[in-house]
């Protein structure tokens, strides 16, 4: 008969900080997709994933709170550097939006993004995450590249 090993609360916590140690993510889709086992037998013996990590000693609303802050400063940063970057896309949008003869409503339509954020995007007063920027290309007709023109982005560098 073979060895079993059975997952206790000490065995449990002694994977997540190795885990932790080794500078693996610990957020429960990622741990449910690479150590199935171990997401499951955390959420059976200590109810949920989010309460095996407290026990474990790991405040996982730090860890999202800081991975918050730095893409924050990495927004502030190229905004910093390219202070026209909101508006330069945003006109990008709508000028190639109204060349097809398309209403915002088309292009929410076709993407799915909401009314109220196509509409702050071309305005200027947002700027867009990179999947949507492709998923507006993609329903735009045009390349990514297109909404960067006249930004000094990836002009004139031979990239």
């Amino acid at each position: 008969m073979k060895n079993r090993k059975y997952w206790t609360e000490k065995r449990i916590i002694s994977q997540i900080l190795s885990l932790k140690e080794k500078g693996s993510p610990l957020h429960y889709s990622y741990i449910e997709t690479y150590h199935k086992n171990l997401a499951e037998a955390g959420r059976r013996v200590f109810g949920t994933w989010n309460d095996a990590l407290s026990t474990a000693g790991i405040n996982m609303e730090k860890i999202y709170d800081s991975g918050k802050e730095s893409r924050n400063r990495n927004r502030i940063t190229v905004l910093q550097q390219y202070p026209d970057l909101k508006k330069i896309i945003g006109n990008n949008v709508k000028k190639r939006r109204r060349e097809l003869g398309l209403l915002q409503v088309h292009v929410v339509e076709r993407t799915g993004i909401r009314t109220k954020n196509l509409g702050r995007l071309e305005s200027g007063r947002s700027i867009p995450q990179l999947t949507t920027l492709i998923i507006l290309a993609e329903a735009l007709n045009v390349d990514l590249n297109y909404f960067l023109k006249g930004t000094g982005l990836f002009e004139q560098t031979g990239r």
